[in-house]
């Protein structure tokens, strides 16, 4: 009996140290708002609550957003994510309605940036031409893990 529960002793410690010591996921995902109309073409502002904050260590962090949005026919919409306060017009997205009456359109994106250790702020911006209301949308920032590239080759 003493080694069955020695045995499950063991088990249980080497459980408890194997989960203790494995890397948490550093993630956080946003909703935003729905039913809002966006700025007129020409006024840049931010899309409505799709703002986040992150403590990262330092490892690359994966943004990823999803906004959809009801439009007329002439509707358009142009995106950029923001970190930091900084606009990062490298990520410009943008998407047109077309000739069709109002219809609903989506725009995804996903791009790794480099930051440093500490605490980060992510969103969107946006400027739009004609009448687009914002519809489901979200932004998730995760963050890497540590890199294991050249652990094997030592």
């Amino acid at each position: 009996m003493s080694r069955l529960i020695a045995g499950v002793s063991l088990v249980t410690l080497l459980f408890t140290l194997g989960t203790t010591e494995a890397d948490a996921q550093n993630i956080e995902q946003v909703t935003g708002t729905q039913g809002v109309q966006c700025l007129e073409h020409g006024v840049v502002g931010d899309v409505p609550g799709l703002t986040l904050s992150l403590d990262t260590t330092g490892n690359p962090v994966l943004l990823i957003y999803t906004v959809q949005f009801n439009a007329s026919p002439s509707g358009s919409i142009t995106l950029w994510p923001v970190i930091d306060g900084v606009t990062e017009f490298s990520g410009q997205r943008d998407r047109d309605i077309g000739d069709f009456s109002g219809q609903v359109a989506d725009v995804t994106f996903a791009r790794v940036f480099a930051l440093a250790s500490g605490a980060h702020t992510f969103g969107l911006r946006a400027t739009c031409q004609s009448t687009v209301v914002f519809s489901t949308s979200w932004l998730t920032v995760y963050e890497l893990p540590k890199s294991k590239q050249g652990k094997n080759q030592q």
